[in-house]
């Protein structure tokens, strides 16, 4: 067992805890609070958070717009010359 704090209730059976090693765990909900203190066993399930899964997809259209402004912009300078 180890202790993990709970960061996201998902729905009533089911809750979000990082642990002491920094991973996300899926646990059962039993009726606990954001920020409580609870033991979790070692081999419950590692998830991420669903705004870890926003942010990248964020990231990745930052990545492309980045990208395209970049080719945009070596196009442009080249017909300069």
């Amino acid at each position: 067992m180890m202790n993990a704090v709970v960061l996201e209730l998902r729905d009533d059976k089911r809750a979000v805890a990082l642990d002491a090693n920094g991973r996300f765990r899926l646990i059962a909900n039993d009726n606990y609070r954001i920020g409580q203190t609870v033991q979790v066993r070692k081999i419950s399930r590692f998830v991420r958070p669903s705004d870890y899964k926003k942010m990248n997809a964020t990231l990745v259209g930052v990545g492309v717009v980045t990208i395209a402004l970049s080719i945009v912009a070596i196009i442009h300078s080249s017909n300069k010359h």
